[in-house]
C-alpha cells in the first residue's frame, strides 16, 4: 500500500495537537495518519513505512551535509544502519529516493499547518509553516529553495508539485463549501501562491532580513493574494488572520 499526496493525512493534528516547525531531518512518519484510517494495515506494512520515513529523513540529512550530486546511497544506508539494496526494495533508486524526501517535506507542512486552522487560514498557515520551518532549519531550507526556486533543476518539479498538490487540496475543499470564488481557477491559483510564498522565503534564506518586513511581505504578497480569491464570510475570516500576523 502506497501513500500518495491526496490521502487525507493533513487533517489529522500532529501528537498531542500542538504546532511545531516540522525537523527535516528526522522521519516524517506520516504513514501513520494514514495508518489509522486504514487498520486493516498489518505490522508489516508499519514498518516497511517506518523505515521508508527514516530512509526520506537520512537523505534531506544529506542533502545539506553534502548537496544534490553527493547524496550517495552509501551514506544513507549508514545512517539508517540497513544495507544498500533495502533501499532500493522499500523507496526506489536515487531519483526517486531523492523526489520523495522533498515530496514527504511538503506533506509534513502541510500536516504541521492543518492544526491550526481551517478554511482558508489554513493555507494561510501552511504557507506560514514554511516560513516557520526557514527560521528553524535555515540551512536545509536554504538548501531546499535552491533546488526548487529554479526550473529545471533537481527536484524543482518535486518540491512544486508537492506544494501545488497541498494547496489544491484545501482550495477545492473551499470551492465545495462555497467560499471560495467560481471564477478562480485552483491549479493556477495554487500555483501562485506556491511560488509567491517560494520567492519570499528564498530571498529570506539568502539575505535574512527582520521578521518583521517578512511579515508584512507575506501579507501584501501571497495574503492578499488569497484573500481576493475568498467571498462570503470567508473574506472576513481571511483578512481578521492576515491583520493577526501583522501585529
Amino acid at each position: 500500500m502506497s501513500m500518495s499526496m491526496n490521502e487525507s493525512l493533513f487533517d489529522k493534528p500532529l501528537p498531542g495537537g500542538a504546532f511545531a516547525a516540522p525537523n527535516p531531518y528526522e522521519p516524517a512518519n506520516l504513514h501513520r495518519y494514514v495508518h489509522v484510517a486504514a487498520p486493516s494495515c498489518g505490522k508489516r506494512w508499519f514498518n516497511h513505512q517506518e523505515r521508508r520515513s527514516s530512509i526520506l529523513a537520512a537523505a534531506r540529512r544529506r542533502l545539506v551535509d553534502a548537496g544534490f550530486e553527493g547524496v550517495c546511497f552509501r551514506d544513507i544506508a549508514e545512517l539508517c544502519e540497513i544495507s544498500v539494496p533495502t533501499i532500493y526494495n522499500i523507496v526506489g533508486d536515487r531519483a526517486e529516493v531523492m523526489n520523495q524526501a522533498s515530496i514527504e517535506w511538503v506533506q509534513w507542512l502541510g500536516a504541521a499547518a492543518s492544526v491550526q486552522g481551517e478554511g482558508g487560514n489554513k493555507v494561510l498557515w501552511a504557507m506560514q509553516t514554511f516560513w516557520d520551518s526557514a527560521l528553524a532549519y535555515p540551512e536545509f531550507t536554504k538548501t531546499a529553495a535552491q533546488l526548487s526556486a529554479t526550473p529545471g533543476r533537481p527536484l524543482s518539479d518535486a518540491f512544486y508539485k508537492a506544494g501545488v498538490a497541498l494547496i489544491s487540496k484545501w482550495l477545492t475543499e473551499l470551492r465545495a463549501q462555497k467560499r471560495l470564488r467560481p471564477s478562480i481557477s485552483i491549479d493556477g491559483l495554487a500555483w501562485q501562491l506556491s511560488l509567491a510564498v517560494t520567492a519570499g522565503v528564498c530571498n529570506w534564506v539568502f539575505a535574512p532580513y527582520a521578521e518583521a518586513r517578512y511579515k508584512r511581505d507575506f501579507a501584501n504578497g501571497p495574503g492578499l493574494m488569497l484573500l481576493g480569491a475568498m467571498q462570503g464570510a470567508e473574506v472576513a475570516v481571511v483578512e481578521q488572520a492576515l491583520e493577526a500576523i501583522l501585529k
